[in-house]
């Protein structure tokens, strides 16, 4: 590891750290024998990934208390075994807005960007 001289205080020292892509290299060897084919093992590896991440993110949106998704189903199920019917559909509907809520405020910064995109030329054209 090593260390350089912070700027702002040159009797500290201050280690950063960076992010870079893997770089794969073949072996003389290996390209000689089997030629530009290796090139599929990284490609493979980040269609795996991706089919997991978007496998994982559809698992869990499926489990979020909402009326439509099995989250939704599960909760209703759990609510009424301790509240009376009436109360448990009061819960359920107050839980699910508060998820939508939650949903829209996080997509919030896109859709705005979506809708200043699409009525941009509007926009141009009145001001």
């Amino acid at each position: 590891m090593t260390l350089v001289a912070n700027p702002l205080d040159e009797t500290q020292a201050i280690m950063g750290v960076s992010i870079q892509p893997a770089v794969i290299e073949l072996k003389p060897e290996t390209r000689e024998k089997y030629g530009s084919l290796p090139w599929i093992f990284p490609w493979l590896s980040e269609l795996f990934f991706w089919l997991y991440a978007i496998s994982l993110g559809v698992g869990l949106f499926n489990l979020l208390p909402l009326g439509p998704v099995d989250g939704g189903q599960m909760f209703m199920v759990a609510a009424s075994k301790f509240f009376s019917k009436e109360k448990a559909q009061r819960i359920f509907v107050s839980v699910s807005l508060l998820v939508v809520l939650l949903i829209f405020i996080n997509l919030l910064p896109f859709l705005i960007d979506l809708l200043s995109f699409l009525f941009s030329p509007v926009l141009f054209l009145l001001f």
